[in-house]
């Protein structure tokens, strides 16, 4: 016997479950959607500046989850500085590596310019 009641709710989860978007892109920001973020023209909007406290915060992430690893700071530097600084190197990558996972390419510019010393483990 069918329950009609539970026949919308268990196509549902079949669907959500044949549905996988991180399949198609297993990461959530693009090296150029985070150029796009920091890269509004004065005077900003609302929505712009919204944009430019996603990258912020976005790097911010970044940075905590490689810090003593992956990149290890000199001297403390503010969180703009270095988001314009890794939007002009993401900028100037070939725009088909622009496309891929911001947070590589975060990490890989922070690695650049602030490299770990020995005995930091990678």
């Amino acid at each position: 016997m069918t329950r009609p009641d539970l026949l919308l709710p268990v196509a549902f989860a079949a669907a959500l479950t044949a549905w996988n978007p991180a399949a198609a892109m297993p990461y959530e920001l693009t090296g150029d959607r985070f150029v796009q973020w920091m890269s509004h023209a004065e005077p900003m909007g609302e929505l712009d500046y919204r944009d430019r406290e996603k990258a912020y915060s976005y790097l911010d992430g970044v940075k905590d989850a490689g810090v003593g690893t992956f990149w290890c700071p000199a001297k403390p530097r503010k969180t703009f500085e270095l988001a314009y600084d890794a939007a002009d190197h993401i900028r100037g990558l070939p725009a088909e590596a622009r496309k891929g996972n911001a947070a590589q390419m975060l990490l890989s510019f922070l690695a650049s310019r602030y490299p770990c010393t020995k005995g930091v483990i990678r």
